[in-house]
């Protein structure tokens, strides 16, 4: 007797359920009956299946963003990747002082058009240019005054062109050509032949100090005469160091 009250003085041995143990037991107990027997298996299985599609969509929907941030950063490389391989393909056909296309890429292009016309496509015209007193102009002023005449006769050629069919190219030193498309009107040509003349004649300025580089030109016509686009461009080139080197004036032409 003694120890029981011992027992329960010290709160040792069977405790009688609090009215809200009884409450949590019952609860849980219907809880159990509610889950088990009141609801339709068939509800829970749609339920289950409207969860896992509601998780389905919201993966989808994960997988679809991180796919189309890397799907638009494939687009941008690659579009980088184009754009630096044009470059690329620009630099090594042009001429790294001028700008003008190098001898690689008018190669490419005489070969083609003397190939085309050949074939029946349109005539054209090889035009040969050199500087006359460029040596000197490298020996008195120096050679970054050179470059800088080479750079400003780029720029004449390029504006003499204009909206013209054709290009300007620096075959080496100060050699440049020029290619016309289409030239069936040989005087148009030999005008503008004698025009580009004229504007490499005017004198040009660095710093400050006036340098005159005038130029040599011959005109190549396209001609069935020519065997090979080779046969025309040392014709053309023969042409004009013999121009070069007399006393005639005006401009030198072969294939006409």
């Amino acid at each position: 007797m003694g120890a029981r009250k011992n027992a329960a003085k010290n709160g040792v041995g069977h405790r009688r359920p609090a009215p809200c143990d009884r409450l949590n037991a019952n609860c849980s107990l219907h809880y159990r009956a509610w889950r088990t027997d009141d609801i339709d298996p068939t509800f829970l299985y749609n339920a289950t299946v409207l969860r896992q599609n509601v998780i389905l969509q919201r993966k989808f929907r994960s997988a679809y963003r991180v796919a189309t941030r890397n799907a638009e950063d494939i687009i941008n490389k690659n579009q980088e990747l184009e754009a630096a391989q044009m470059r690329l393909a620009e630099l090594a056909n042009s001429d790294f002082l001028t700008g003008l296309a190098n001898r690689r890429r008018f190669e490419q292009s005489f070969a083609n058009a003397f190939g085309a016309a050949g074939l029946g496509g349109s005539p054209f015209t090889l035009i040969l240019l050199d500087l006359d007193n460029f040596k000197q102009v490298n020996d008195v002023h120096g050679h970054d005054a050179g470059d800088a005449v080479l750079q400003h006769v780029a720029v004449r050629i390029r504006k003499a062109i204009g909206d013209r069919a054709g290009f300007g190219a620096r075959l080496g030193g100060d050699e440049f050509a020029v290619l016309l498309w289409e030239t069936f009107d040989g005087s148009d040509v030999a005008a503008f032949a004698a025009e580009l003349q004229d504007i490499l004649a005017l004198p040009h300025v660095y710093r400050g100090e006036t340098l005159v580089a005038r130029s040599s030109i011959s005109l190549g016509f396209y001609s069935a005469a020519f065997s090979s686009a080779s046969e025309m461009f040392v014709a053309t080139d023969k042409a004009l160091m013999s121009h070069k080197h007399s006393d005639e004036i005006g401009i030198a032409c072969v294939g006409a």
